[in-house]
């Protein structure tokens, strides 16, 4: 597979892997915030208190098989998409 500029797909599995940005501010009092999945775009509520590298599993909303059983539920063989935090901390705050 080609690399993504907002996906990942990590171990050889189906599960996606998307890095999202938070400022300080939604970190600590939580927010809603919208994130790109596979399917469109997709609301999420962030918890207040959310430190970097923590994750969130949207369950079933990653990559398809790419050779499924037949009469197969979609839903059930697709993997998760895996939404890792990243706190983003401002620079040059002052004037100098």
């Amino acid at each position: 597979m080609k690399p993504h500029e907002v996906f990942k797909v990590e171990g050889g599995s189906l599960n996606v892997v998307s890095e999202i940005p938070l400022s300080i501010t939604e970190a600590i009092l939580g927010c809603n915030i919208s994130v790109e999945t596979l399917d469109g775009m997709l609301n999420v509520a962030v918890k207040a208190g959310t430190n970097s590298g923590t994750e969130m599993v949207l369950k079933h909303h990653g990559m398809p098989p790419f050779h499924p059983p037949e009469n197969y539920d979609i839903e059930k063989l697709r993997g998760d998409h895996i939404l890792r935090f990243k706190i983003v901390i401002p620079k040059n705050m002052t004037e100098q």
